[in-house]
């Protein structure tokens, strides 16, 4: 969650931040040139699952659910005898407020931390999900006649409020003292980033996945005092929608940078076809497959995204983004 491409170290940021996800990400095909649809948590994501811009899904903002009935990633999964599940630790993903609890057989928030500042008991730290992840994977029991799953898992770090993880800013020099914002949300990338590296040892050590397809990614990015702003979802800044991407299958695609404008809604048309699943009519996004097997195909040479958030009189916008402008 609010994970902006330019503060990875694959990005060519300056500070190692991620590691375990730079390994990750370099194993497969990295879309250099991602974008996100909305820069807020609950549209990004129902857009991600259904490939459709936020508009046509119906949850424009957080807190506004999406339209029943829609076609989706894991119902097209469920359809082709996949096992689906979601992990997640964001309360703005409540089933009650989002609606897509209709869309997994397992729907499963962790909600047992009070996050800011102790008011809200609403998310869960990367520990906390990696443990519910692994406790639903061992009660899936042996390999053997088990259906394929499809497993989606949401991690909150690096959303605000930055917390400070001093083992995690030691590793990528921080001082000890008078840290900014910046320092903190860079801390929480780095303590992210080991948790996901300690989730992929313990899937390769069980007997969980078989040489799984890996989608990292994340639903928006975050403006760190650009334009004198802190935050996202209320302006279309380049930080709040660029996001990273990557698709990760071993021996079947090979490492590669691809400069090609990407975007979220894309990801489920590109898994479907991965997975030998024809996706939906209803889905806008295009499959990235042609791009993945280095095949000649005409690509978008614009997109567009928007944002319908209403707050302190900034009114809701749209924009459209050509290789030009």
């Amino acid at each position: 969650d609010t994970l902006r491409a330019d503060h990875l170290s694959i990005h060519g940021y300056d500070r190692e931040t991620s590691p375990r996800i730079d390994r990750l990400m370099g194993n497969g095909a990295i879309f250099d040139q991602a974008r996100t649809v909305e820069p807020l948590t609950a549209p990004a994501l129902i857009s991600m699952l259904t490939s459709l811009d936020p508009h046509e899904h119906g949850a424009s903002r957080n807190g506004l659910r999406m339209r029943a009935g829609l076609s989706s990633l894991p119902k097209a999964l469920e359809k082709a005898g996949y096992e689906t599940a979601a992990i997640l630790g964001n309360w703005t993903l409540r089933d009650r407020l989002t609606d897509l609890g209709e869309h997994f057989q397992e729907y499963d928030l962790v909600l047992n931390r009070r996050r800011w500042f102790g008011l809200v008991r609403g998310e869960a730290t990367a520990e906390d999900l990696n443990q519910r992840t692994l406790e639903y994977l061992e009660n899936r029991g042996s390999s053997g006649g088990r259906k394929p799953l499809f497993l989606w898992v949401h991690y909150v770090e690096p959303h605000a409020p930055y917390r400070l993880w001093r083992d995690d800013a030691d590793a990528i020099g921080l001082p000890e003292k008078n840290l900014t914002k910046l320092d903190r949300y860079d801390s929480e990338i780095r303590f992210v980033d080991r948790q996901i590296g300690e989730l992929l040892d313990r899937l390769d050590d069980g007997n969980h996945l078989r040489n799984p397809i890996i989608v990292f990614t994340s639903d928006h990015g975050e403006s760190l005092g650009e334009h004198n702003y802190w935050g996202h979802g209320r302006h279309l800044y380049e930080p709040g929608l660029h996001i990273p991407m990557s698709i990760t299958w071993n021996g079947r695609i090979k490492p590669m940078r691809l400069p090609a404008p990407a975007l979220n809604t894309d990801l489920a048309p590109t898994l479907l076809d991965l997975a030998g699943v024809a996706p939906p009519a209803a889905m806008q996004g295009r499959s990235l497959t042609p791009l993945l097997e280095d095949h000649p195909t005409a690509w978008r040479d614009d997109f567009f995204y928007e944002h319908r958030f209403e707050h302190d009189r900034i009114p809701p916008s749209e924009g459209v983004r050509t290789e030009r402008y």
